[in-house]
């Protein structure tokens, strides 16, 4: 094809990186490529990161891709500590020579504890974690601006990309395609599958440091020419905040790779007589196992001796908080029912959910939790396997869930009772299911989701789209 056109892509995450979020960007390389677009990826060494070498398979021939190193700013900080160590040492070293004289400070000992060293150790005391955050602002991987800025421009110029796109988490990469689009006035598309400062995940202690975080992400969406968001509910809200951000904010949700499910097979590890749920992913901050072991344990309590035994299987992040899964379970009592295999590979977690009885969806409650949407839920919705959801009601979750026509519960996230019946339903596998369960499903293919993104490029550039008339030319929020 003579008339290509090329985009430059900022990801943080890209194969081989083993991220959630890989699998969108990949998926966006992958089929905007069918319809002529041909990607630059700017990404970074994948040296410290959790990697699926098979991923790397997907990707199209005609990719560029460039990778550059991350630093890590919080080094910075590490002299800071040194020393305000030492000079707390200092400190502690008189305060005990004057307990072994009897209490009694001479005048030496008191110029010594009163010298301006500790004297101002004692009051920077404070400096610490507000500085130890503000080298994480937007995030903790802002230190990769530094180095990948000026290869990303070198990129641009190299290259001449039609749009410039950028993807968050990180924040840090719509701070580089700021810059890069400011300078070779590229337009630009800012994608964000979390929200910024309204991410019920983020804590920032410090007002000082919020207003500035406030700021960055202001900027970042003024400056943007189109705006994403994976969730309605995150496309409203930045809308909310003028004219000027309506018109050029819309929502594409993640999706699923229906390509790759034709060719995934079961895999349990159980027995086929055991009733199996499949959790994948990862629990922090509000996304707590805690209710999820809870509604487990009282579940099994009212069992009668001739149903399946139930099990819970986590792929994912072996621990919460710092502390491993498995001693969480121990805890609430139900140790022996939790199996946990920790992370594993793209093929082998869709294998694992193609394999349950049923799959587990755990999302965040209270503020901002409406802002998200567990990514894991598309991968379920192509396994077309019974899913339980633990997802507040007014979550764009439910709405997927409805649209695709999936066999799913829905349950109060901190409903424990509530959740033991639910549990205890789907193990006797005692429902009437629909017949045109799942019906709904390819309507979330990511084909369909990169054609909306390609008919937003060429909206950007007054131009007409090269893929398949379906879907039509995406809405943007109206103020």
């Amino acid at each position: 094809m003579t008339n290509r056109r090329r985009w430059l892509c900022i990801a943080y995450a890209f194969p081989p990186i083993n991220r959630s979020g890989t699998h969108r960007t990949l998926a966006f390389v992958k089929h905007l490529s069918r319809f002529g677009w041909d990607a630059t990826v700017l990404t970074i060494n994948p040296f410290s990161e959790s990697l699926d070498m098979e991923l790397s398979s997907e990707i199209p021939r005609n990719t560029r891709i460039v990778r550059t190193r991350c630093s890590d700013f919080t080094s910075l900080f590490a002299p800071f500590v040194r020393w305000r160590k030492r000079g707390t040492h200092d400190f502690r070293v008189v305060e005990q020579n004057t307990h072994r004289q009897g209490g009694h400070d001479s005048a030496d000992e008191r110029a010594a504890t009163e010298s301006p060293k500790s004297s101002l150790t004692n009051r920077l005391k404070w400096v610490e974690p507000w500085l130890k955050q503000a080298l994480q602002l937007p995030d903790s991987k802002i230190g990769w601006f530094l180095r990948a800025f000026p290869i990303g421009l070198r990129a641009a110029f190299r290259d001449r990309p039609d749009v410039i796109y950028s993807t968050s988490p990180y924040m840090t990469a719509h701070l580089i395609a700021m810059a890069i689009s400011t300078i070779t006035r590229i337009p630009w598309v800012a994608d964000f599958r979390d929200p910024w400062t309204e991410n019920p995940f983020r804590e920032i202690r410090f007002a000082s440091l919020r207003r500035i975080d406030a700021r960055l992400e202001s900027m970042v969406l003024r400056r943007a020419s189109r705006i994403v968001c994976t969730t309605p509910t995150m496309s409203q809200s930045f809308a909310s905040r003028g004219s000027k951000f309506a018109t050029k904010t819309m929502c594409i949700p993640n999706g699923i790779d229906l390509d790759l499910w034709g060719n995934v097979k079961p895999l349990r590890v159980t027995s086929p007589d055991v009733f199996t749920f499949v959790h994948a992913g990862q629990f922090y901050g509000r996304r707590n196992p805690a209710i999820l072991f809870d509604g487990l344990r009282q579940a099994i309590a009212r069992q009668s001796p001739s149903t399946k035994p139930i099990r819970l299987v986590l792929a994912g992040s072996e621990r919460f908080d710092g502390v491993p899964l498995a001693e969480i379970a121990s805890e609430r009592g139900v140790g022996s029912a939790v199996i946990v295999l920790g992370s594993r590979d793209h093929r082998e977690t869709m294998s694992l959910i193609a394999g349950a009885d049923a799959n587990v969806l755990v999302g965040a409650e209270g503020e901002g939790a409406d802002m998200q949407v567990p990514n894991k839920l598309f991968e379920y919705l192509g396994a077309r396997h019974p899913i339980l959801a633990l997802i507040d009601q007014q979550n764009p979750a439910v709405e997927i869930l409805n649209r695709s026509r999936a066999d799913a519960i829905v349950c109060d996230p901190v409903d424990s009772k509530g959740l033991a019946e639910h549990i205890a339903t789907l193990a006797l596998n005692d429902r009437n299911v629909s017949e045109n369960a799942w019906c709904g499903v390819e309507e979330y293919s990511r084909g369909r989701r990169a054609m909306e993104l390609e008919s937003l490029f060429c909206e950007m550039l007054h131009e007409k789209c090269s893929a398949p008339a379906f879907p039509p030319k995406p809405a943007i929020l109206q103020g």
